[in-house]
């Protein structure tokens, strides 16, 4: 059983349950620094490293340790529905996650905006 889409009770419930799992954090150690950030029930994970796979392997950390922290609550997270964007003029080769291989985008959207792989945005609205 669940609440349906975009319901009023959706965001009271997430901030309820899950909302301190991705409170907004900074990490940082040699060569990564990471940034989780939420808005209702979206959460976006950010990562910056010296190397490509140092990135790739920081995001898969991240993303698995909040999965552990929201399965731990009886709650879940639609892994098909994730979507990333590698940030540069190189190109990017898929990650896995829990066996899931999403294929980074062109352009993504983040709260009311679209910004590309060049760091170039648009306003969604």
């Amino acid at each position: 059983m669940g609440v349906p889409q975009g319901s009023p009770l959706s965001s009271l419930l997430y901030r309820t349950y899950v909302a301190d799992v991705v409170a907004p954090w900074l990490h940082y150690r040699l060569s990564v620094r990471a940034m989780i950030s939420s808005y209702a029930d979206d959460v976006t994970i950010t990562v910056a490293a010296d190397l490509r796979d140092m990135a790739c392997a920081a995001v898969i950390e991240l993303f698995v340790d909040c999965l552990i922290v929201v399965a731990a609550r009886g709650l879940g997270v639609s892994v098909p529905k994730t979507q990333w964007i590698g940030i540069s003029g190189v190109t990017w080769n898929p990650i896995e996650i829990m066996g899931i291989q999403p294929a980074p985008l062109a352009n993504i959207r983040i709260l009311w905006y679209f910004i590309n792989r060049y760091l170039n945005w648009s306003d969604h609205v």
